[in-house]
């Protein structure tokens, strides 16, 4: 599409799109630093090819409430860049805020390309991308009812208000909603929903290559595609968090925060630094969780199956025949994985730290679990253990229930092993004790049909 221009030199000029251009005889007073385009139609604003800002550089908004559809736009000689749905508020002849009631931005066919634009910025009542969305450094979405402010000085956005949708009002199923096709490719990236119950969902890539990516939804994440960043990730949602394809990161920390769930059965990998989950509900595992850093998790209940993989003090390269992964040498200094569930903590695939692995809950289920660290520890507050056909290796096992401990047909060995339960099943087990200190069996019942101990 040949696109269009918007003329904001005083003299001739040379530009991209149109080659040489008039001079604008209605800029005597100097060229504009704000381009606002409002479109007051009963349709959407269909957006094809590049809107060029020709001479001095303008930061350029284009404004439809009954929305916007690209396929195949971009800006060419602007450094900030808006689309959105809202109503421009003019304040002593100044642009000052956007009012969002409605309206979508919607994304197609090659996508929109503001790979020279510094600063790309979505605001509506929500957003379809099934295409790609370029920006250079930052790309920022806010979608629901919002008042948005808007500010020169530090190219920032401000919701100063908003409004949930009224009884009987539809409402979008999805506030931001990234296709297989879609994605998000910018420096830095922020995305933003306010309205209660609308999530965000992700079957593309949204990647950050130089920054942080930072998604804070009312409603619920879901991610099908990937989520990734050079430096910190950091999701937070009302409504829980749903990983079932790739979140990573390079540097930094990954965090998932969450007033309902976290579900993973995807991958979560930090490469550089920390992960740590809180859910409000329960945390619930198939997938893996492997980090350079510690890994911590909160929630009312843990639950990661026998599919699932939590790795601390992992070193991941990639190398030509793939990607390598290696943990760290094993030390009281290495890195740690802390478990914590108020309730029930079920741990039953490979827990694997470089430092300490520690699992604190009521009650823990660790069947058929693989436990490698340099100091394990498990502490039931208030109910069992339950660890048969297990295995634990460490210099420093220590497993502590005020109830049964039951290791039936597992394999414990470590340097020094140190128990405290009320009843003692080790049937068919295996407890293997390297160093020199006593082995001890305390109980008041206690079940060693045909199991070995060794010190």
């Amino acid at each position: 599409e040949k696109g269009a221009i918007l003329n904001n030199s005083r003299t001739n000029t040379q530009t991209q799109l149109a080659g040489q251009v008039a001079g604008n005889p209605y800029l005597a007073r100097g060229e504009a630093k704000v381009i606002l385009n409002e479109v007051n139609s009963s349709k959407p604003s269909v957006m094809k090819g590049y809107v060029e800002v020709a001479g001095k550089k303008a930061e350029v908004i284009i404004a439809n409430p009954s929305g916007l559809h690209c396929e195949g736009c971009g800006i060419i000689n602007s450094d900030r860049t808006t689309l959105t749905t809202g109503k421009p508020q003019i304040k002593h002849g100044h642009l000052d805020s956007f009012v969002v009631e409605k309206g979508k931005v919607k994304v197609s066919g090659k996508g929109l390309d503001n790979s020279r634009v510094d600063y790309t910025e979505i605001i509506s009542r929500h957003v379809e991308a099934n295409a790609g969305i370029w920006s250079k450094k930052e790309t920022r979405v806010i979608t629901g009812k919002n008042t948005v402010k808007r500010s020169d000085s530090d190219k920032n956005l401000q919701i100063i208000h908003t409004k949930q949708a009224l009884a009987g009002e539809s409402k979008p199923q999805v506030a931001i909603d990234v296709g297989e096709l879609g994605g998000m490719y910018s420096g830095k990236i922020h995305l933003i929903g306010t309205e209660q119950g609308v999530g965000v969902r992700n079957a593309g890539h949204i990647g950050a290559s130089a920054e942080t990516l930072t998604i804070d939804s009312q409603g619920r994440i879901v991610n099908r595609g990937t989520f990734n960043a050079q430096k910190q990730v950091q999701l937070t949602a009302q409504n829980g968090i749903d990983n079932q394809g790739k979140i990573e990161n390079k540097q930094g920390d990954i965090q998932l925060n969450s007033k309902a769930d976290i579900q993973n059965s995807g991958s979560i990998v930090a490469r550089g630094g920390n992960i740590q989950q809180q859910a409000k509900s329960d945390i619930k595992q198939r997938g893996e969780t492997v980090a350079k850093g510690n890994i911590r998790y909160t929630a009312h209940q843990i639950h990661a199956d026998k599919n699932s993989l939590i790795a601390a003090g992992v070193e991941v390269t990639d190398t030509a025949q793939g990607e390598v992964r290696k943990l760290e040498t094993q030390s009281a200094a290495g890195k740690t994985i802390q478990l914590t569930a108020t309730e029930k903590a079920t741990v039953q695939g490979k827990n694997l730290a470089s430092g300490k692995l520690k699992v604190s809950a009521a009650d823990i289920d660790a069947n058929q679990s693989q436990n490698n660290a340099h100091t394990v520890e498990y502490s039931a507050k208030s109910g069992d253990i339950q660890a048969n056909n297990a295995y634990f290796t460490a210099e420093q096992l220590t497993l502590t229930t005020p109830n049964l401990l039951s290791t039936q047909g597992s394999f414990l060995t470590a340097k020094a092993i140190n128990t405290s339960q009320t009843v003692l099943n080790a049937q068919n087990a295996v407890w293997k004790q390297t160093g020199e200190q006593d082995l001890q069996l305390n109980g008041e019942r206690i079940n060693t049909q045909n199991g070995e101990f060794s010190t």
